[in-house]
């Protein structure tokens, strides 16, 4: 992981606790892409907020997600993707 500027991370998903797990062992903040669905769970959504994660709608091209992870960027985040195993989402 870069120290510093625009990164991206893309790991395998096997469990709802990767994000944190790898969050932990990271000294910058990563910034989650998450489906909308989970993100709009409520009771999580405040901490959600919190660490800037960007919710995606997962069934069409969702362009505000895009411009948040171009922003992220060019503000030199590092952007976190979970992609989804087609075999699981059946």
């Amino acid at each position: 992981m870069p120290e510093k500027g625009p990164a991206i991370l893309v790991c395998n998903h096997t469990s709802g606790l990767d994000p944190q797990l790898i969050q932990s062992a990271c000294d910058r903040l990563i910034t989650w892409m998450m489906a909308k669905e989970y993100y709009e769970f409520g009771l999580i959504k405040g901490v959600l907020d919190t660490v800037e994660v960007i919710p995606v709608k997962r069934d069409a091209r969702d362009m505000t997600a895009d411009a948040r992870r171009h922003s992220s960027a060019r503000d030199g985040k590092v952007l976190g993707n979970l992609p989804r195993r087609k075999d699981r989402d059946r």
